[in-house]
């Protein structure tokens, strides 16, 4: 009889849940923080503007000063933080606006170390390695502070901390926002190991970002992408988390109280401030202010998958820029790490990255087809500073990389030489963020005020001064709003009278001016009513009634007042039928309205002081580089008036004019003149 085989029981091992643990960083973390806060705000201390710069800073420093309303969205949170920074007791105003910008971008900056940390803990946590200081730590914390001071010196990331504007207040807020969501996530998973201690820490974490979303959303409407985001990741993460009424509710609740600096905006108009764009007291117009009426989107505008994929490209491109081909080459390592070690964070990653990269190249709609250089880079430049969110998280990829390779070296070989790797790229980071800084330092840039001197210089008492141009205009409202310089002179930009905010404005700036003008005014404001009411309106009737206002303006000032137009002609060429009955003769910086049979103006050159532009030792931007151009053309233009009656004088300007032009389509324009005028009287 065969024997019974014995059957062996088969023991079926259950499978461990991952445990996630995370290192107690205690007073580390909040120390890392203070340091990379600190490394930066010294740089951008260093290399702060010591005055008002070109573009948007004038305006927003003097709404800032007023208590007024920017331009659209109106920029709530940042007028009244910028408030707070002009009762400082020191420097001129602007300074006290532009550290404002260092303070916040700073900020930003050391929330990239925190992010960084948080993101290794999370990647690490489920390896159940030591969390010793050599293994862990240390590297964690190097990684971290090399991908912030990478971050915080790049050049975009620069140029925006040391000047007055509204992206230093963004970059803070993205900063937190990220910071916040990895700290969710970081009490998400140890919820689910010990939920009697990390539950309620998680939804507080949760009203914190529902609040920071709203007010970021008062600084600057590119932070909408955080709304999306975060709830999008949750769902990700844990979908049942949302499924809480309550919690909800609450949530919407801390998102409107976020909002509630909108409110500045009719409390201040009603005041009636010097600066008061849109005048957002009716709902009508708050809305329109909010919503940013006046400038839309482009997105309407047809483009081809080609000049999409172009307007993408140029987005790496720009990240190409702000960044070495090492920290390019790590960030992609990081993105590999990440998919590797955690997918919900990858995830989130490549969210983020669509969020703030394609999806704004997509917004802004970029025109790539412009051919002038410099026209390009201006392009390039009002774009580059959209990407800054990415450009942040690109730091954070690249820490990943730098924490796993010194793990690699650590392991393979010895600690000395992983800690030498991390040093290494430690003194590498300072090394190209010092030549960023000296590149995008700000710390003697004087050119608004030298432009500023030179036209108050040239023009007469009571002068009338049509401008057409944001970086013209902005700069003469912080003069005479903020630093209460020539009263005397009328500034009127002529592109901004197309609204009936900025009439209202102007009446209550120049009163006696405007009076005299009321009946050609008010024709425009009716004619205008029906396009601002988005209701059938006539174009041509509105532009004839446009013309005919400005024309009004000039023959009603130059009574009594000398006129001047400071015109940026190769960006922004005065419409056609403005001044018709009147020469443009050059008077150097700016030019001169003048009958037919009036004399052509003298001008003292050697009152004029153009040196900082002239010395190729001073750092230019693209906008100092721009005032090169524009006093170029109008010494060329002066030369040319003055060649048959002066012509050892024309030659001497035609001399200036080329030294001048930073443009080689403008320079080889003047020389071409210049070339022909002296062969024609034989010099």
């Amino acid at each position: 009889m065969a024997k019974a085989t014995k059957k062996k029981a088969v023991k079926i091992k259950e499978a461990k849940p991952i445990v996630r643990s995370y290192p107690e960083h205690r007073y580390n973390l909040p120390l890392g923080f203070a340091v990379a806060f600190i490394v930066n705000f010294i740089f951008y201390l260093a290399g702060l503007a010591p005055t008002v710069t070109f573009e948007d800073s004038g305006e927003l420093i003097a709404a800032a000063y007023t208590v007024g309303v920017p331009h659209e969205p109106g920029y709530p949170l940042f007028t009244m933080l910028g408030k707070l920074f002009t009762l400082l007791p020191f420097g001129d105003i602007a300074y006290r606006v532009n550290l404002m910008s260092a303070v916040f971008s700073a900020l930003g900056a050391a929330f990239v170390y925190l992010i960084a940390v948080y993101l290794m803990d999370a990647l690490t946590a489920a390896d159940q390695k030591t969390f010793s200081f050599r293994r862990r730590l240390f590297p964690s914390y190097m990684a971290a502070g090399i991908a912030s001071v990478a971050v915080g010196l790049s050049p975009s990331y620069f140029s925006q901390s040391v000047i007055t504007e509204v992206y230093a207040l963004n970059n803070f807020f993205t900063g937190a926002l990220l910071f916040i969501l990895m700290k969710w996530y970081r009490l998400n998973c140890q919820a689910a190991q010990s939920p009697e201690n990390y539950s309620e820490p998680r939804k507080k974490w949760f009203y914190i970002y529902s609040l920071c979303c709203g007010l970021t959303l008062t600084n600057h409407h590119t932070a909408l992408i955080f709304v999306p985001l975060g709830l999008i990741f949750i769902l990700i993460v844990n979908r049942r988390f949302l499924f809480d009424a309550p919690l909800l509710l609450k949530a919407l609740a801390a998102f409107f109280i976020g909002l509630l600096p909108y409110l500045y905006l009719p409390l201040a108009s009603s005041a009636n401030p010097a600066m008061d764009w849109g005048d957002p007291e009716s709902w009508t117009n708050f809305w329109r202010v909010v919503t940013r009426h006046q400038y839309g989107l482009d997105i309407d505008k047809p483009r081809s998958a080609q000049v999409l994929l172009s307007q993408i490209g140029l987005h790496y491109q720009l990240l190409a820029e702000q960044f070495r081909w090492v920290w390019i080459a790590a960030g992609i390592g990081g993105l590999i790490w990440i998919w590797k070690k955690n997918r919900a964070l990858f995830y989130l990653t490549l969210l983020f990255a669509f969020f703030t990269g394609p999806l704004v190249a997509y917004v802004t709609n970029v025109d790539i087809t412009i051919k002038d250089p410099f026209a390009i880079a201006e392009q390039k430049a009002l774009v580059s500073v959209m990407y800054l969110p990415f450009y942040m998280y690109w730091g954070v990829l690249a820490a990943v990389t730098l924490f796993y390779m010194y793990d690699f070296l650590l392991v393979k070989f010895r600690f000395i030489l992983a800690a030498a790797w991390l040093l290494g790229l430690t003194v590498y980071a300072f090394y190209y963020g010092y030549t960023g800084f000296r590149s995008e330092t700000m710390g003697a840039y004087h050119y608004v005020s030298g432009y500023k001197d030179n036209l108050f210089k040239i023009t007469e008492p009571n002068a009338f001064v049509l401008v057409n141009w944001d970086p013209f205009a902005f700069t003469m409202m912080y003069y005479q709003m903020v630093e209460k310089q020539r009263p005397d002179m009328i500034f009127i930009d002529v592109e901004l009278l197309r609204r009936t905010w900025y009439i209202n404005m102007l009446r209550h700036q120049y009163p006696d001016f405007m009076e005299k003008c009321q009946a050609e005014t008010d024709a425009f404001l009716s004619a205008v009513k029906p396009f601002e009411d988005k209701e059938k309106f006539d174009p041509n009737f509105i532009q004839s009634k446009y013309i005919g206002m400005i024309n009004t303006m000039i023959d009603r000032a130059y009574v009594e007042r000398p006129v001047y137009l400071t015109i940026y002609y190769p960006i922004r060429p005065l419409e056609n039928g403005i001044a018709p009955g009147y020469k443009k003769e050059s008077v150097l910086v700016a030019q001169r309205l003048i009958k037919e049979n009036d004399r052509i103006p003298d001008v003292d050159i050697s009152s004029l002081n153009f040196e900082d532009l002239l010395n190729p030792m001073k750092p230019k931007d693209r906008m100092a580089n721009m005032l090169k151009n524009y006093y170029a053309i109008l010494f060329a233009e002066r030369a040319i008036g003055l060649e048959s009656s002066r012509p050892t004088e024309a030659i001497n300007l035609y001399v200036k004019a080329v030294e001048l032009a930073e443009s080689p389509v403008i320079r080889n324009n003047i020389q071409k003149r210049y070339q022909f005028y002296r062969n024609a009287v034989k010099f």
